[in-house]
């Protein structure tokens, strides 16, 4: 989220302050109702942008048709959240208020435990493949590394729609757990993107199918030095 709205850091950190105000509030015996309320109520307006902005996110990835028409592994990403849940049924304003009630009602718990057992922070993200729907949890490493490329893939394509210009990418041991047809099918995706990769690895031979396309150095005193 942060590579499409900068805002976003925002609301996370505003989220993050008021929820420690309120925490350090709830430690203290007799606590204005009143201010209680008030931080209540702005954690949960930070907290419904912010997960509002990770739905959309998360949208446009699921929608990046391309990811299925490269043959690399595409992922299908979901919200683990409540409020991500309110959001599709309710209008933002509603699910604030709704949050709001939610977190006033575990003030006794909180002040025992510290933090928020509600809020922006608790929100988690589950992935699966795209087409056969299985779970990341119950995938192999392989499985696991190849979705989780081409979620940038897929992110690389959104800025670029965005903002107009495909961003640079700089991909560390991209290869490492890919077996040779999901590698065959990551060169396949780089090579139809319009911007410079940069790919890094300690086994010459797996980049062996891109010599005739790519530059291959070696980093070593500070400088890059051609390979031959």
């Amino acid at each position: 989220m942060l590579a499409l709205e900068p805002g976003h850091a925002r609301e996370l950190a505003a989220h993050d302050r008021t929820m420690m105000q309120r925490s350090r509030l709830l430690a203290q015996r007799g606590a204005d109702g009143g201010w209680l309320n008030a931080l209540e109520r702005t954690m949960a307006r930070h907290a419904v942008a912010a997960v509002a902005a990770r739905v959309d996110m998360v949208a446009r990835l699921n929608a990046d048709e391309q990811a299925v028409a490269d043959g690399f592994p595409a992922a299908w990403l979901e919200l683990d959240c409540p409020i991500a849940g309110r959001l599709r049924e309710m209008p933002a304003l509603a699910v604030e208020d709704w949050l709001a009630e939610q977190i006033a009602g575990t003030r006794a718990i909180d002040s025992q435990r510290g933090g928020s057992r509600l809020g922006a922070h608790r929100t988690d993200l589950r992935m699966a493949d795209r087409l056969s729907l299985r779970p990341a949890s119950q995938s192999s490493t392989g499985q696991q590394k190849a979705l989780l490329l081409g979620i940038v893939l897929s992110h690389a394509r959104i800025l670029a729609a965005c903002r107009g210009q495909m961003p640079m990418l700089l991909l560390d041991e991209p290869l490492v757990h890919l077996d040779d047809v999901r590698r065959a099918a990551l060169f396949q995706a780089i090579g139809r993107m319009d911007t410079g990769v940069f790919l890094t690895g300690t086994d010459n031979e797996q980049f062996a199918p891109l010599r005739q396309i790519a530059e291959f150095v070696t980093p070593g005193e500070g400088n890059l030095a051609p390979r031959a």
